[in-house]
């Protein structure tokens, strides 16, 4: 919790400052190297604290928060010269509605209650870094689940037709995505101040 409202801290601080810079008069004499001046415009980037801005209350109905986990494993001894996908990568992105995803089959257990994909890319030091779920029912668990991980690390390890090294490092995170079918959300919320939020899940 501390954390996040370190980061709440930080957004409201960037909102208020962006407020106040939009606020701030014009200097009379344009050679006058008075702070702030004014802006043409300012753009608010809140990611998935959007609806931690007043302004855009009204539009949180066309935003949804998500929740994903991720992890990346200590160096992979061969050199992978592109990144790898499986077929449930179809099942989530817009990008794939004119294909047959009927004929994809039923996920199994762990990889229905994950909403799985699998994605991989090497690292510049060889780890790869492997994902990921998709949670969308707030309010979200705190903790890492186990079984994800073991899912992706049995599909990968299929994939490359060897054992994995192990897992070093893992993390969760949570984006914002448009649900109304938009690349993501532009809109104007005040004089000269415009919020951008919700390009994720549009690949």
């Amino acid at each position: 919790m501390p954390s996040l409202q370190r980061r709440i801290s930080v957004l409201a601080t960037q909102i208020a400052v962006a407020l106040t810079l939009c606020a701030a008069p014009a200097s009379a004499d344009p050679s006058e190297e008075a702070w702030p001046q004014r802006p043409v415009r300012v753009i608010v980037a809140t990611g998935a604290a959007h609806d931690h801005l007043p302004a855009a209350l009204p539009l949180v109905s066309r935003l949804r928060r998500v929740r994903l986990q991720m992890f990346e494993t200590a160096p992979y001894p061969e050199k992978l010269t592109t990144a790898l996908a499986d077929a449930d990568s179809m099942r989530y992105y817009p990008a794939y509605e004119a294909a047959p995803r009927h004929e994809l089959g039923e996920q199994n257990e762990v990889a229905a209650q994950h909403r799985l994909q699998l994605l991989l890319v090497q690292r510049l030091d060889g780890g790869l870094t492997i994902g990921d779920t998709h949670a969308y029912d707030e309010p979200f668990d705190f903790a890492l689940s186990e079984a994800p991980t073991d899912e992706l690390l049995a599909r990968a390890g299929l994939i490359l037709g060897d054992a994995l090294p192990p897992v070093r490092r893992r993390w969760e995170g949570v984006y914002a995505e448009c649900t109304d079918g938009a690349v993501c959300l532009r809109e104007q919320i005040d004089d000269r101040v415009w919020l951008v939020t919700g390009p994720g899940g549009r690949a």
